[in-house]
């Protein structure tokens, strides 16, 4: 629920992969965002490697050691259910993501719906997921004022806007009762990622499946 909070709208996360957007967006739309010069954007956008003098000896010279987080996630064994005090430790993190900061950003949530749109026009399956928290979390979430059905009813009515078809999967609370496949109030560890991995791949072959059954009224499964 937090990846509209406007916590995200600063320097270290505003289009902080150049040249991955550079293929979407103008460098004067680059500008308007990101409030820096046209050279400045313009090397980061097409030197992503350059960065500062330091980065460059580390990635030409020292070649540095990938960690897992090169995988595509950050491994951790950490057990959320050993924690002390869960409650007061959810409504930090639940602070963290939206005390003094909008719930839903416009700006982060205006490209949301224009990277629904290009998936649409390029007649690509659109896929959204609602991933598991902690009971806690959930209930730190409502004593900020922020329900789960209130803020999704915004965040689909601007999805619905959009696209005419998708495949939504909800896992909100799929391990409420299991703190022991968490990292923290919000994060999966490893355990709750391998689980949840093999949960999502589950349901969305089921999902395929039973839609290709609709198109296919006369074919027998066997």
């Amino acid at each position: 629920m937090h990846s509209f909070s406007s916590l995200l709208v600063d320097d270290t996360h505003l289009l902080n992969d150049l040249w991955f957007y550079k293929k979407y967006m103008s460098y004067s739309e680059m500008k308007e965002i990101r409030n820096e010069s046209y050279p400045a954007l313009y090397i980061e956008a097409n030197f992503p490697f350059i960065g500062s003098g330091s980065d460059i000896i580390a990635n030409t010279i020292n070649h540095p050691k990938l960690t897992e987080i090169y995988q595509g996630w950050s491994k951790s064994d950490i057990n959320f259910s050993s924690t002390p005090n869960k409650e007061a430790v959810a409504m930090e993190r639940a602070n963290v993501h939206f005390k003094g900061y909008e719930r839903i950003n416009p700006l982060i949530f205006e490209y949301f719906l224009k990277t629904l749109s290009l998936a649409k026009e390029n007649n690509l399956t659109v896929i959204l997921v609602s991933y598991p928290v902690s009971k806690e979390f959930d209930e730190a979430m409502e004593k900020l004022g922020i329900t789960k059905d209130d803020y999704y009813s915004t965040i689909f009515d601007g999805i619905d806007s959009v696209l005419d078809e998708y495949m939504y999967f909800d896992y909100y609370d799929m391990f409420f009762y299991n703190p022991e496949l968490l990292f923290d109030p919000d994060h999966l560890n490893s355990n709750g990622a391998e689980t949840f991995t093999k949960k999502i791949y589950e349901d969305y072959m089921a999902e395929k499946m039973s839609q290709y059954i609709e198109s296919e009224p006369n074919h027998k499964v066997r």
